[in-house]
């Protein structure tokens, strides 16, 4: 069971967050049969990570909590710590204070573990990231590769291209983007990374779209498309078929654009309907 559980990683970037989260489900109910703290906190912490950040779940809402709750248990400070981080991150929109920082410096330094410290780096750079100040965001980012120099390993999944991605977006630096997007898509295909794929194409599609290259825009977008279907992905689907209807309209073919505005919109009208249904069930609950 921990060992399907370690999987679900593999399966939320190869077959989408749908089906990992229906995997955590499963996995809460299975470790009801074992009193070990460990393979709840495993189970709850998946829950955690595979939960939309769109669509919020209510019946788990708390799952992070309940995670921290079960590794207090066994007494696994380290991973406590990284919870605490990721919490905090995301609390604040990527705007970790000082304070925080301080204390996180505090026990990287006394523990002498570089996953903290490339974390923490992550955190730093992330703020200089969103304002488009690329100097300051590749300072830190060369402070990660470091790190991960010493350490004599890296990891597939890599924050330093996205962070660079991001910080050549926020400038209005779109070529500089496309170069990063385009390596990052190599490297995503040579792993078989099939979410981190098709986010890679939706924002080449973007970023041609803003430089008015509306037939690239129209190849990348529908070849996401294409992943995010078979990747049940149906929030970002339909973000793709928005704009892929605004391309059509702009390239005059209308009846495309006229297709995807209606699926679009039957498909909102759907979840809006689907989400008020059972808000009272959830209340009751």
């Amino acid at each position: 069971l921990l060992v399907e559980m370690n999987r679900n990683n593999d399966v939320f970037f190869s077959k989408g967050i749908a089906a990992a989260f229906n995997n955590a489900e499963l996995f809460l109910v299975k470790v009801k049969n074992f009193d070990d703290p460990l393979l709840h906190a495993q189970a709850w912490e998946r829950m955690s990570n595979t939960q939309s950040v769109y669509f919020s779940h209510d019946n788990y809402i708390n799952s992070t909590d309940s995670s921290k709750y079960y590794y207090s248990k066994i007494a696994d400070s380290l991973k406590l710590v990284k919870l605490s981080m990721n919490n905090i991150f995301s609390k604040s929109g990527g705007k970790v204070p000082e304070y925080e920082l301080f204390k996180f410096e505090e026990i990287a330094r006394d523990w002498n573990n570089p996953s903290l410290w490339i974390s923490i780096e992550k955190m730093k750079a992330f703020p200089f990231a969103l304002k488009g100040n690329i100097d300051s965001t590749t300072y830190y980012l060369n402070r990660i590769k470091e790190i991960q120099l010493e350490m004599g390993a890296r990891s597939v999944y890599q924050p330093t291209d996205q962070l660079m991605s991001i910080v050549y977006q926020q400038a209005d630096n779109r070529r500089l983007q496309i170069d990063i997007l385009i390596k990052m898509l190599s490297q995503n295909k040579a792993f078989g990374i099939k979410l981190n794929i098709a986010d890679n194409l939706y924002d080449l599609g973007q970023c041609n779209y803003l430089l008015n290259e509306y037939d690239s825009s129209i190849t990348y977008f529908l070849d996401a498309m294409q992943l995010y279907e078979e990747l049940d992905d149906q929030y970002k689907q339909n973000s793709v078929k928005r704009r892929l209807a605004d391309l059509y309209v702009l390239t005059s073919e209308y009846e495309k654009a006229e297709k995807f505005y209606i699926e679009v919109i039957d498909w909102a009208t759907q979840t809006l309907s689907l989400i008020h249904i059972s808000e009272p069930t959830r209340q009751e609950a």
